[in-house]
């Protein structure tokens, strides 16, 4: 069996022009002259398996550029701050390299579903909605439960009453997995400093997110990082960011109840409606009461 020169040969790249004139004999294009005669030899099999091994190559270094081109997964339940991190991923990733998943684990107000759709639909941004593990009974998915009519600030110090029970911590992994199976780079995740305020919400303090984001990394093998833009903000802050990137906030979606509006009288929306009024944006939300507010601007967050 012949012995077939390696694609770096340099015996393979004499000179310039006998490359052009084997180059002319692998792809069958002519050399002809003004009167379009041509007379070319047949490549040889050591040429043509030279050629071949250098499409291979042409073809994997471009295949390799494509797989390193970055891409991030926005958790992305169609409220204020996850749509606020679709619109921030957006900016910092492309369009092109963006994917909202919205998970379906069983919430009463699963309505946040399609508004998350509708946002993704509007914009131009690739969206999926999957089915994701069954959750514990908690407020938010047992239909029954009555959700309290107070604002957050109304509530006891410590965990909340719509906990759910390690609920960002199983969806995250769930993202992690798909992330990794199609070679995406980042996830986003709307943790922000009210929810983490008192321990209300465990899985959105710094602690929860500096220990998943770890466990991500390494779980992933060094491929998919958590990235938590609004960590240290709070809805004030958040709706003024997302008001400069243009974000509808009509589209969007925070009340527990899941029914044809918003309540108006539940924990989120009343931090909804004092967040917009806060923020001096205008509130395009259609509530069934309207929250009151509070004259007081808001302190900054203490941890």
């Amino acid at each position: 069996m012949p012995e077939y020169p390696h694609p770096d040969d340099p015996e393979l790249y004499r000179d310039e022009l006998d490359e052009e004139a084997r180059a002319h004999r692998l792809t069958g294009h002519p050399i002809g002259d003004e009167t379009g005669r041509y007379d070319v030899d047949q490549p040889t099999q050591d040429e043509l398996v030279a050629h071949a091994a250098r499409e291979r190559l042409r073809n994997a270094d471009e295949l390799q550029v494509k797989e390193m081109i970055p891409k991030a997964f926005v958790l992305h339940s169609g409220g204020i701050d996850s749509t606020t991190c679709l619109y921030l991923a957006v900016r910092d990733f492309g369009i092109k390299h963006v994917v909202s998943l919205s998970i379906d684990y069983g919430q009463r107000h699963s309505t946040e579903l399609d508004h998350a759709q509708a946002i993704c639909e509007a914009r131009g941004i690739e969206h999926h909605m999957v089915k994701g593990p069954e959750m514990p009974q908690s407020m938010l998915t047992d239909p029954d439960a009555t959700i309290p009519d107070v604002a957050y600030m109304d509530l006891d110090p410590g965990i909340s009453p719509t906990y759910v029970p390690f609920r960002n911590g199983t969806l995250l992994s769930y993202v992690a997995a798909i992330a990794q199976a199609q070679a995406g780079t980042a996830i986003y995740f709307g943790a922000h400093a009210e929810d983490a305020l008192n321990w209300a919400y465990p899985d959105c303090t710094p602690e929860f997110i500096g220990a998943m984001a770890n466990a991500i990394f390494i779980g992933t093998y060094q491929q998919v990082r958590l990235l938590t833009p609004l960590a240290w903000l709070g809805k004030k802050e958040i709706i003024q960011l997302g008001t400069s990137l243009d974000i509808p906030w009509e589209r969007t979606w925070s009340c527990y109840k899941g029914g044809v509006h918003h309540c108006g009288t539940c924990p989120t929306c009343r931090a909804r409606h004092q967040g917009f009024f806060d923020a001096q944006v205008v509130d395009p939300t259609k509530y069934e009461f309207t929250p009151n507010v509070t004259n007081e601007d808001p302190d900054d967050i203490p941890f």
